[in-house]
């Protein structure tokens, strides 16, 4: 319910999270980055490798 209010009422075109739980974004309308800066996804992985999430991705949901 907060992601979809947040969802709603942002004054913003797109909404980016780094997440694990594929699925449950998905039903909210995200989708999978699948390409972008590759500054940008070495960063995040090499982040989340050292947090010990390695099975996170790039998602987006666009207005």
């Amino acid at each position: 319910m907060i992601v979809k209010h947040l969802l709603d009422f942002a004054q913003v075109d797109m909404v980016y999270v780094l997440t694990d739980l594929v699925d449950y974004f998905r039903k909210l309308g995200f989708v999978e980055m699948k390409e972008g800066s590759k500054e940008l996804f070495d960063a995040l992985d090499e982040e989340c490798k050292v947090k010990g999430m390695p099975n996170t991705v790039i998602m987006v949901h666009e207005k």
